[in-house]
């Protein structure tokens, strides 16, 4: 593992063991032992740590350039599945972070809403902003929910649910 890899897994695990809101960046280098510059040579805090953490694991199963209206349901329950197995991460960090997995995972939920919804429907493209913020805030409320009730119900229980709401949608868009 390379130093940028390394720090990554030390702040994991730390964030794990003690919880996000304690650890701090002296901690990580004397585990490491590195100097601190070399951390700020790879991040400017551990809030840019933790936002390369979420925006690596959504753009490695949620990818908005490989993901569309036949896929989406795979690749979410490919993202929900790798939140399960960080568990103690995501639920140490998530529920502390001020807001910042909402807003990383929410930015980008937009944007895929927005293209799923131009791929589904283009005649409404006026509204397709407006269906994708409403859609990605629900997601994001969601899997937040979803995050601090550890994990319940299932990954695949909770993608049918919004994909029903989703094809519920269409249907009435398209009538619309």
């Amino acid at each position: 593992m390379n130093t940028r890899d390394n720090i990554i897994s030390t702040f994991k695990h730390l964030s794990e063991e003690v919880g996000f809101e304690q650890v701090r960046i002296s901690k990580i280098c004397t585990l490491l032992h590195i100097e601190r510059k070399l951390f700020y040579y790879y991040f400017s805090d551990k809030y840019e740590l933790l936002t390369t953490i979420y925006l690596d694991d959504i753009n490695r199963y949620f990818n908005l350039a490989v993901t569309n209206k036949t896929n989406w349901q795979s690749n979410a329950l490919k993202l929900l599945s790798s939140y399960r197995q960080s568990g103690k991460f995501y639920h140490a960090t998530v529920l502390t972070d001020h807001g910042t997995w909402k807003s990383v995972f929410g930015e980008h939920m937009e944007k895929l809403f927005t293209e799923l919804f131009i791929e589904l429907s283009a005649e409404i493209t006026d509204k397709i902003e407006f269906y994708a913020q409403f859609f990605a805030n629900g997601w994001v409320g969601l899997v937040f929910q979803w995050i601090k009730h550890y994990f319940s119900p299932t990954e695949t229980k909770l993608v049918d649910n919004f994909n029903g709401l989703i094809n519920f949608t269409q249907k009435y868009i398209d009538n619309w």
